[in-house]
């Protein structure tokens, strides 16, 4: 476990007790397919990070899963065009159920993430991309409110310099 990821569990806590003492609405019962998503952009001079979370309920409504979409651009002939990374990875995110906390997956956690789908190969970071999907390990899905934040994304843009967007406190944050 590195620094970032210590520093950032606290602040995993503390926005999870934070959204359920707040009572954020509850949302209707999850439907087959992906969720509506909250997302963000950071600009990095002439790069941009654009990262998205959601959820994921399988076609019969069992199974679930926190999803991470992230999309990296280059300012060029006065427009953001698609820019393939060297490498683009998602660091830590939450998945939270109501009543309690679950765990925190990503490349620097013990939960790993699965590659553009829920049945996609096992990895956080993906080599020579402009975007990629992240999908948590799978929960059986009860009926209660879940949760999804993104605390730590990074990407290796196309001249190889290092980007990270990281937080204590999500980044952006979903529910279904």
């Amino acid at each position: 476990m590195n620094h970032r990821l210590g520093t950032g569990f606290a602040g995993v806590l503390v926005s999870l007790f934070v959204a359920l003492s707040i009572g954020l609405a509850a949302a209707p019962a999850a439907a087959a397919g992906l969720t509506p998503r909250d997302c963000k952009d950071v600009v990095y001079g002439d790069r941009k990070l654009s990262f998205c979370v959601r959820g994921w309920v399988d076609s019969t409504n069992d199974n679930t899963r926190a999803v991470v979409e992230v999309h990296t651009y280059a300012w060029s002939g006065g427009k953001w065009i698609d820019s393939r990374s060297q490498s683009v990875t998602v660091n830590a995110a939450l998945f939270a159920k109501d009543g309690g906390f679950q765990y925190v997956w990503g490349q620097d956690a013990a939960y790993k993430c699965r590659i553009n789908g829920p049945a996609g190969a096992v990895g956080c970071s993906v080599p020579n991309t402009a975007r990629v999907a992240f999908y948590s390990p799978g929960e059986r899905y009860d009926g209660r409110r879940l949760y999804a934040g993104v605390y730590d994304v990074s990407f290796r843009d196309d001249r190889g310099v290092a980007h990270y967007s990281n937080s204590s406190l999500s980044q952006v944050w979903a529910e279904w």
